[in-house]
């Protein structure tokens, strides 16, 4: 774990590759090949991806066998794949499950394709395509006024103790996704 980021007033901080070499420790890259890689690395816990496993399997045996409703064809977008509405589905059978860790798990789960009207799904189910996240680690962390803190990378976590962002200061995600876990964020 890399000690304390301050990002001074009316500056940009990228957090990319270069800022990797300049924080030795920051920046862990993790790679998700299973569902149990979500507990082994923290992001849900063992019951969560149980749980998780078993409604993404009974959603899509809800949805193969409810001829009731008629939609036009979805495809799931970048995948070609046809989308059942599963998504809806897997919210309301999960109300306890934090939205963002949801959809991580998601994105693994909604590529897998069923077989024989169900997906089989197991924690140890390989993905069709690896996750990779990067997950910057730091004692504290400061943005300064109107300072950018910039997340460049696909998949990002910031792991802190506090963070402070001041007035006019921001975070931007340039990737798809930023979970930020802190034991106290404050506004100033």
């Amino acid at each position: 774990m890399a000690e304390d980021l301050t990002i001074p007033a009316n500056s940009v901080r990228e957090l990319d590759d270069a800022a990797a070499e300049e924080l030795p420790g920051a920046r862990e890259t993790l790679t998700l090949t299973t569902f149990a890689d979500f507990a082994a690395h923290e992001f849900l816990t063992e019951d969560e991806v149980g749980h998780l496993v078993s409604a993404a399997s009974q959603v899509t045996r809800d949805a193969l066998t409810d001829v009731s409703t008629y939609r036009p064809p979805r495809f799931v977008p970048g995948v070609g794949t046809p989308d059942l509405g599963r998504y809806p589905r897997l919210l309301a059978a999960a109300p306890g499950i934090m939205q963002p860790k949801l959809d991580l798990f998601w994105r693994a789960a909604r590529v897998i394709q069923p077989v024989g009207g169900d997906l089989h799904l197991t924690p140890a189910t390989k993905f069709k395509n690896p996750i990779d996240i990067s997950r910057w680690l730091f004692r504290d962390v400061t943005v300064d006024a109107n300072a950018v803190m910039r997340f460049t990378d696909r998949d990002n976590q910031l792991w802190c103790g506090a963070l402070l962002i001041r007035s006019g200061a921001r975070i931007e995600v340039t990737g798809m996704s930023l979970t930020i876990n802190a034991s106290s964020i404050q506004g100033e």
